[in-house]
């Protein structure tokens, strides 16, 4: 009697557990890795020296995948000042983390206006096929340029077309000698910010070789900053690289103006991203 009951019983759990099988056949089974960023926050670099804006953001999973998940770069507009488009762009959007793998990586490239004028941009990820993590889905990307500048040296100078109120424009070249020395990073001193046309233009005691006016190079991008002792100021605009020769336009903010070719003394190229 007691090989009977055994019996029927070994039976009966068979047929349980058959059945709890097939019932659970048709419960789909989930990848067990979800997704994040590596990081909350990363610089988005416009480097200068070699003219790129190329950045990567890389993403990760909480454990490899079993199978191949396609991952999206989502720019969340509203919690950023930097403009898709203008300021940056993506460059790979959309990355396949493969199976056996846990990471990942998007390209964005940052122009270098927006690198100077330290923009951010926030990103989300999104994925069809795979769960979010609980953590690090947002990522804050500061954009800073990082440029290298050699403008330092000795030039000739030659400034035509100058004036200043007044006079009408004046078309006899102004020569001379100068140099640009470092102040700071990408600033420098200059031996005289009129090139000339005070030395020309103006008598005692106004003609005289102007300081404090210093040549700012942002990644490329030429400026002056400062004021001279009656605190005018300088900007500069058309600016031309010729190989040794950088020509640019400047006037003052007393409307003195020149055009002005440095020449460098050793020869040498000036940076042919100057502009």
């Amino acid at each position: 009697m007691k090989n009977i009951f055994l019996i029927l019983f070994a039976v009966f759990l068979s047929a349980f557990t058959l059945q709890s099988c097939k019932e659970h056949d048709d419960i789909p089974v989930y990848e067990s890795s979800s997704l994040h960023f590596i990081k909350e926050t990363q610089t988005g670099v416009y480097d200068g020296a070699s003219a790129s804006g190329n950045n990567t953001i890389e993403y990760s999973t909480t454990r490899p995948v079993s199978a191949t998940h396609s991952v999206n770069l989502v720019y969340v507009a509203a919690e950023s000042d930097a403009v898709l488009g203008t300021d940056f762009t993506i460059v790979k959007g959309t990355d396949d983390v493969l199976a056996g793998e846990a990471k990942g990586d998007f390209v964005i490239n940052v122009t270098s206006a927006a690198a100077i004028a330290g923009k951010h941009a926030v990103f989300t990820l999104a994925s069809s096929s795979l769960e979010s993590a609980s953590f690090k889905q947002k990522i804050k990307v500061t954009f800073n340029a990082v440029c290298q500048s050699q403008l330092q040296g000795n030039y000739t100078y030659s400034t035509v077309n100058y004036g200043v109120p007044g006079s009408g424009t004046q078309t006899t070249p102004l020569t001379g000698t100068g140099s640009l020395t470092v102040s700071a990073q990408g600033e420098y001193n200059i031996t005289d910010a009129a090139f000339g046309v005070y030395l020309a233009m103006w008598g005692p005691p106004d003609n005289i070789a102007v300081t404090g006016i210093k040549l700012v190079d942002s990644c490329g991008k030429l400026s002056f900053t400062g004021a001279n002792v009656y605190g005018d100021t300088w900007s500069i605009s058309n600016v031309v690289v010729n190989g040794s020769n950088l020509t640019f336009d400047w006037i003052t903010s007393y409307n003195e103006f020149g055009t002005t070719t440095l020449t460098r003394a050793d020869g040498s190229n000036w940076p042919s991203n100057l502009h």
